[in-house]
């Protein structure tokens, strides 16, 4: 009788393994590191971080980061060198950041190879991850008075700005020069002689004579804290130190 009963108890547990370890569809792995693309949907004038981010088997690592663009692709790599000697068995975050900075407009593939010794759930490394991003194109500079030499200047217009599109634009962009009332066309004043032109050419340089410093600030005085124009640089209705701020980047500056 006890015979029987361990045969049929044996049965049965032959048939739930069956059941539970039958055919199916197997779980689909995770991917042990996440990408994240700051802004989430950048323009052409945004400043572009990239962060890697995942876990290690311990906090005892350093931990590299590099990149480099190739065309649309964006290749970053990490890795981590564990320390010598003890170190407590803890699984922690990690985290790098990489500035790619502006991109030009289009659909971009970021690839992130993590080579760490355990980086959960991937086994054995190196991890391997990637997605893709659009850079929007942002409103045309036609006469690229934005650009510094280095970067394209950038500003979130106020309301004035009616016709420029939502977030960042190049900082004297058409839609934002068509409101100013400046020269769309022109970055730079004809001549050196101040307030003889019927249509300034840079935004900044408010009495047009090729160089912005503090004559251009004294110009805002008539103006200050009321609904002025001309002198209203970022465009929120309102002549303050906002508008003079708007003027740093370029200070001391001339144009020929």
């Amino acid at each position: 009788m006890f015979r029987k009963l361990s045969l049929s108890l044996l049965l049965a547990l032959v048939v739930w393994l069956g059941i539970s370890l039958g055919p199916g569809t197997p779980a689909a792995e995770a991917s042990c590191i996440t990408i994240t693309v700051t802004p989430s949907n950048p323009t052409e004038v945004d400043a572009i971080e990239i962060t890697v981010a995942g876990v290690l088997p311990d906090p005892c690592f350093d931990i590299t980061s590099s990149h480099a663009v190739d065309g649309t692709f964006i290749d970053v790599t990490v890795q981590a060198t564990p320390w010598e000697g003890f170190c407590v068995q803890v699984v922690t975050d990690f985290s790098v950041t990489e500035a790619i900075g502006q991109l030009p407009a289009g659909e971009y593939l970021v690839q992130a190879t993590v080579d760490i010794p355990c980086c959960f759930p991937c086994n054995p490394p190196p991890c391997i991850e990637s997605t893709t991003f659009q850079v929007q194109p942002s409103a045309p500079d036609s006469d690229n008075d934005s650009f510094d030499g280095v970067t394209i200047l950038s500003q979130i217009p106020g309301a004035g700005a009616s016709t420029c599109p939502a977030g960042a634009v190049p900082m004297w962009a058409d839609c934002v020069e068509s409101y100013l009332g400046t020269d769309s066309l022109d970055n730079c004043s004809a001549d050196t002689i101040a307030n003889n032109e019927p249509v300034d050419a840079l935004p900044p340089d408010l009495n047009d004579d090729r160089s912005v410093n503090m004559l251009d600030v004294f110009e805002m005085f008539p103006f200050w804290l009321g609904p002025g124009v001309r002198q209203d640089l970022n465009a929120d209705g309102s002549v303050n130190m906002l508008d003079a701020f708007r003027m740093f980047p370029v200070w001391l500056d001339t144009c020929t």
